[in-house]
């Protein structure tokens, strides 16, 4: 045991007879005490690890930029904040804090991928606004109950995989109205144009949708009525 502060020249190991050996560092004020160490280089500190009293979370600090990752007693994991928190009360959380600046990102890569800037699968957070973005040129899957139920091609395509729907069969597309003011449409599909005034909109070989009247809006719209007892 070392009860006392100093340099320490060379290396510090811990060995005993039983299978477990540990490095006890204890602060002896448990009311406002933290208990850690600090990474220095040249006698310059660049990281500290340590917990403190007041919360219990395992801290790694930088030198001069704040905490870096931090994890709580319920284990709860931060990047760039010390408090990770949502509005739900999930039982895991992974928070990613960009503390200055704009600009959160979980980046996925592998060697297929390759690891640049311009590869892999992103989740970003950029201030009001949320992207999905896959930097690669290739597809984007989406599965539920463990089966591909929509593709999203390089091009744009987008792909229903076929589904059993009641007693039907096939890719199904369905809308519903969140709207209990507008109640008497179910479902809106719109096809907008970009052009004004006049402007042709080709939804397909079998449609073809042309804007003569500049009063009205650039759109092909197809909606669904409740049809009840029909």
């Amino acid at each position: 045991n070392v009860a006392s502060t100093g340099t320490f020249g060379g290396d510090i190991t811990t060995s005993n007879s039983s299978t477990h050996a540990y490095l006890n560092i204890n602060a002896a004020n448990v009311s406002a005490s933290e208990a850690g160490m600090f990474l220095k280089i040249g006698g310059v500190s660049k990281w500290e690890i340590y917990t403190a009293a007041n919360d219990g979370n395992y801290n790694i600090y930088s030198q001069g930029q704040g905490i870096k990752l931090a994890i709580t007693p319920t284990g709860n994991v931060g990047i760039g904040t010390s408090s990770p928190v949502t509005n739900a009360a999930y039982n895991a959380l992974l928070h990613i804090n960009a503390a200055s600046g704009a600009g959160a990102v979980l980046k996925l890569t592998d060697t297929g991928s390759g690891s640049g800037a311009n590869n892999g699968l992103e989740i970003l957070q950029y201030g009001t606004g949320s992207y999905l973005i896959n930097r690669q040129d290739g597809p984007m899957f989406f599965y539920c109950n463990n089966n591909p139920r929509l593709s999203i091609l390089s091009t744009g395509n987008i792909d229903l995989t076929p589904v059993a729907v009641s007693a039907s069969n096939g890719g199904l597309l369905r809308f519903k109205s969140l709207n209990s003011a507008n109640a008497s449409y179910v479902g809106t599909i719109r096809f907008d144009g970009t052009h004004t005034p006049s402007s042709t909109i080709y939804t397909g070989p079998s449609i073809n949708a042309v804007k003569q009247d500049a009063n009205y809006a650039t759109a092909l719209t197809f909606k669904t009525t409740d049809g009840a007892g029909a």
